[in-house]
C-alpha cells in the first residue's frame, strides 16, 4: 500500500501552515518508503484520483461536500451567530470542535 503513489491533497485555498505540512508529508514519505508522494491543491489533483492514493489534508469543510461524502466517516458543518461549528462521526463516535481524523483514501473503490 505504502509503494502506490501518493498525493497529499489540500483545499485550493491552502493555508500556509497546509502548505508547509503537506510538503513535510510528503517529504517524509519520499525519505521513509521511497515513493514519488506529490503535495497538490484539491483542484491539481483531480485528473489523478484514479491512479494515486489520496491524504487529505485541511479542513474538512474546505473540501467539496461531493468528495466528503466519499469518506469513511461523516463531516457535519453548522452555521451559527458565531460562525460555523464541525463534527466528525464514524459510527456511534461522534467527535466536536477541536478534533481531526486521519483515514487513508485508495485510488478507486476497488483498490485495497
Amino acid at each position: 500500500v505504502f509503494a502506490a503513489p501518493w498525493i497529499v491533497v489540500v483545499p485550493d485555498d491552502a493555508s500556509s501552515l497546509e502548505i508547509r505540512l503537506a510538503a513535510y508529508f510528503a517529504t517524509g514519505h519520499l525519505i521513509a518508503v521511497n515513493t514519488a508522494t506529490q503535495a497538490l491543491t484539491f483542484s491539481e489533483a483531480q485528473q489523478l484520483r484514479a491512479s494515486h492514493r489520496f491524504v487529505w489534508l485541511g479542513q474538512a469543510e474546505r473540501f467539496p461536500e461531493p468528495v466528503r461524502e466519499q469518506w469513511p466517516f461523516s463531516v457535519q458543518v453548522a452555521a451559527g451567530a458565531e460562525g460555523s461549528s464541525m463534527s466528525i462521526s464514524m459510527g456511534p463516535c461522534a467527535l466536536g470542535r477541536g478534533h481531526g481524523i486521519v483515514s487513508i483514501a485508495a485510488a478507486s473503490a476497488a483498490s485495497t
